[in-house]
This record gives C-alpha cells, sequence and structure tokens, in this order.
C-alpha cells in the first residue's frame, strides 16, 4: 500500500489527549462479544512522539463491524497530528492521531477568602499547576469585579415590592440596586511568578489584590479571579462599622 493510500484509509483519533476517538471499521478479531459488551479487546497502538497509556474498543457505535475505538494519551501530549499503526492479532490497521490543545489548569487553594477594608490590600499565594498540554499565561496584572452576596437577591425584592420613582419603571429600580451592590474593581497584581506557564509545570504565585473604595461596612462580596479560563472565587468580609462613641463620652475624654 502507498503512503497516500495509507493516509486515506488510517483510522483517524481526534480530541484533547485524554479522549481521543473514533467510530471505524476495524478488524473482525476485535468484533468478539466482551468487546461488544464495552470490555478491553486485544489491540495496541505505536505511535512516535504519543505513546498511548490506554487503548480501548467499545462495540455497537455503527453497522457493521464499526466500532468505537478510544485511546487516552499522556495529558501533556503536544498538539499536533501523530501516524503509526493500531496492531490486531496479526493485522495492522493504519491510525492517525490529531491532537487538540486542551487546557487544564488547577489552583491550590481553589478558593480565596478574605478581609477587606475600602482602599485596602491583601496578598495571597496560590499555586498554579498546568496539566494541560499547552503552555499558559499567568498575567502580571487583571482585574474582577466584586458583587455583593446578597444583591441579587436585595434587587428583586426591592424591584417588586417599592413603588418606582416618577418617570422610572421597575427594571430602573432592580438596576440602581444592582448597581449600588456592586463593590468595584479588584486590581490584581502578580509580583511573584506571572508569565508562561508551560505543561507539567507548577509555580507559586504571589498575588497582591487591591480593593475599591465602593466596599461597603458589614458586608461579603463575591467574584472570581480568571486566569486562562479557570476562575479562582474570591470571597470578601469587610468589617462592621464601630459604633459612635456620644457626645458625653468624648466630653469626658478631653477633660479627663
Amino acid at each position: 500500500m502507498s503512503a497516500k493510500a495509507a493516509r486515506e484509509s488510517a483510522v483517524v483519533l481526534r480530541g484533547p489527549p485524554g479522549r481521543l476517538s473514533a467510530v471505524a471499521p476495524l478488524p473482525a478479531a476485535v468484533a468478539s462479544r466482551d468487546a461488544a459488551h464495552g470490555a478491553a479487546a486485544e489491540i495496541s497502538i505505536l505511535v512516535a512522539g504519543a505513546e498511548p497509556e490506554q487503548v480501548r474498543i467499545r462495540g455497537g457505535r455503527g453497522q457493521g463491524n464499526a466500532q468505537e475505538l478510544r485511546v487516552r494519551l499522556a495529558p501533556s501530549t503536544p498538539p499536533g497530528t501523530y501516524e503509526g499503526v493500531a496492531t490486531v492479532g496479526e493485522r495492522t490497521v493504519p491510525v492517525r492521531i490529531e491532537v487538540e490543545p486542551a487546557v487544564r489548569l488547577r489552583a491550590v487553594p481553589s478558593r480565596v477568602e478574605l478581609r477587606a477594608e475600602p482602599r485596602g490590600t491583601a496578598a495571597v499565594e496560590i499555586r498554579l499547576t498546568n496539566g494541560g498540554n499547552i503552555p499558559v499565561d499567568v498575567p502580571a496584572r487583571a482585574s474582577f469585579c466584586l458583587f455583593d452576596g446578597g444583591g441579587i437577591d436585595h434587587a428583586v425584592w426591592a424591584a417588586l415590592t417599592t413603588e418606582p420613582p416618577k418617570g422610572k419603571g421597575r427594571m430602573d429600580v432592580l438596576l440602581d440596586d444592582l448597581a449600588a451592590s456592586h463593590g468595584g474593581l479588584v486590581d490584581v497584581r502578580v509580583r511573584g511568578g506571572a508569565g508562561s506557564l508551560a505543561p507539567g509545570e507548577s509555580r507559586t504565585c504571589l498575588v497582591d489584590l487591591g480593593w475599591s473604595d465602593r466596599l461597603r461596612p458589614g458586608r461579603h462580596y463575591l467574584g472570581a479571579w480568571d486566569v486562562a479560563g479557570l476562575r479562582i472565587p474570591v470571597r470578601v468580609e469587610t468589617a462592621s462599622k464601630a459604633p459612635a462613641r456620644s457626645r458625653s463620652a468624648r466630653s469626658s475624654r478631653r477633660t479627663a
């Protein structure tokens, strides 16, 4: 068989490294009772540069001898096209594996809870691990919004239970109340660990968070820092406003 004919007749598997699959005609040797019930069949695949960690065949995915072939590669296998052969008994079938880009970023801790004051700052350490097959970028500067945890419920309640001011409708009341629950933008600065994170690499990032002056006392706010598609939830609590001292107490302190 010519190289061109082999490529045209090859079983083509596409997907991210951990979930490559194809439905294609395979030699009758694998069309066993076990294969029809989803058990692993006797088959091996040899592909230069992309050694499979697992090969499985599932029957009942097509007509005739068409079956579903599933292959799992190492998560860090780079995107690209890999060619090789599948061996079934004494027969071989050409295969082509087309690995797609896969982003799989993990964070420890997976969520952040902090105390905050208007115009204040906080520092956290977050360890990021790139479990995908392409580099991801950790930006040195970013921002995200904070919203009062009960802001949406309160805005809906206000819109439904209060009479809108003259010239406004209930939707105006809803939006005005939502705007009041906005805790402003959080300024994110990664002063240690920013830049490209290679597949398989882990790095501890030192992150400074700067709060807005829109934070109100005695509230809790929710937001999320987005890094390469991974949303890291951030929950912020503000201290209750300290009770004001009475005039007589202040006077007594001055004369003491």
